[in-house]
């Protein structure tokens, strides 16, 4: 009262008021000083980190609380200001409100690919048109960044246009093996598993093991990869000395996992390993039982082994799944 205009009393009396529980009081104050103080740039600092400190913590509700008081002044109106707020209503579920901040980051500063692309995902599943339009004008505006390039790949992978998802793709690692801005660092291995599934589909399958090589040079414990890339050669009958080697690796690091089995399972069926074949696919299926794939490689053993009647009642039951 003696110093309304002291923004540092409005601080000290926030933290006084937070620590004895009175939390409608600590934005009444805080909304105060905004109101009366003369620098209330420590003010906003102190809402600002205050709230980060809360967020990072896991308390989204009280951390929104204080960010919503200072979201119209000035100093806050920026790109990752906005895009704090999206990922905070993300995190509670309010997609409408999560879009509408992602809306204003992008507005805000279209020199920042990442909001649009956050965007672009979140439009894709109720406005796919939209999405494209966003997508199409980043693009323009990023022709070479290599997560704008990704999500343009993901795009055409899921539209069919693979050849096109392949060329994005490509332009996506070599664009990023040229930034020297961050040495060391090295693309996720979501982005090799897309890529080497999308050069799968279309066929190319010298192409998908060459990006799911460099995938597991850099990821090399990343057991999905590892089994994806074994399924795939086991599966194509080729390079199954590798896809043996990924496919162990993958269960000592996620032991017991059903289809990893049957991955290791179906390729030592390859090699004409049968007895060992039986032995990983019938631990396959007593983890999933009603599996249609499992079922159908435990009846292709099975005739190899001289069992067709007993191959025959699991084909049967992998057609009627």
């Amino acid at each position: 009262q003696l110093k309304p205009d002291e923004a540092a009393l409005y601080v000290q009396l926030g933290g006084l008021l937070a620590r004895a529980g009175r939390d409608d009081e600590v934005l009444a104050a805080l909304r105060d000083g905004l109101q009366r103080a003369g620098k209330k740039e420590v003010i906003l600092l102190h809402i600002y980190y205050s709230a980060v400190k809360l967020v990072t913590a896991g308390d989204l509700e009280r951390g929104l609380l204080l960010l919503e008081l200072v979201e119209d002044q000035p100093a806050m109106q920026q790109a990752d200001f906005f895009t704090l707020m999206a990922e905070i209503h993300q995190a509670l579920g309010h997609t409408d409100r999560y879009e509408a901040y992602l809306r204003h980051a992008v507005a805000t500063d279209p020199t920042k690919p990442d909001p649009a692309l956050r965007l672009i995902a979140a439009l894709y599943r109720t406005d796919a048109a939209a999405a494209a339009r966003l997508l199409d004008e980043t693009a323009q505006r990023f022709p070479n960044h290599p997560s704008v390039l990704f999500s343009v790949g993901v795009v055409h992978a899921i539209d069919g246009r693979l050849a096109d998802a392949m060329t994005a793709f490509d332009r996506a690692e070599t664009a990023f093996a040229a930034n020297t801005n961050h040495p060391g660092r090295v693309l996720s291995s979501g982005f090799y598993l897309q890529y080497g599934a999308v050069c799968e589909r279309a066929g190319d399958l010298p192409r998908a093991g060459a990006v799911f090589e460099r995938g597991l040079a850099a990821h090399p414990d990343d057991h999905e990869m590892l089994n994806y890339a074994a399924y795939m050669w086991a599966d194509a009958n080729t390079n199954l000395s590798r896809s043996v080697t990924c496919i162990q690796r993958a269960l000592e690091l996620d032991p017991g996992n059903p289809a990893y089995l049957d991955t290791l399972g179906w390729a030592y069926y390859r090699l004409g390993r049968h007895a060992e074949a039986l032995r990983e696919i019938q631990q396959a299926l007593a983890r999933l039982p009603d599996d249609p794939v499992i079922l159908d490689h435990l009846g292709d053993v099975l005739k190899a082994l001289g069992k067709p009647d007993e191959a025959c009642r699991y084909w049967a039951r992998s057609f009627s799944k």
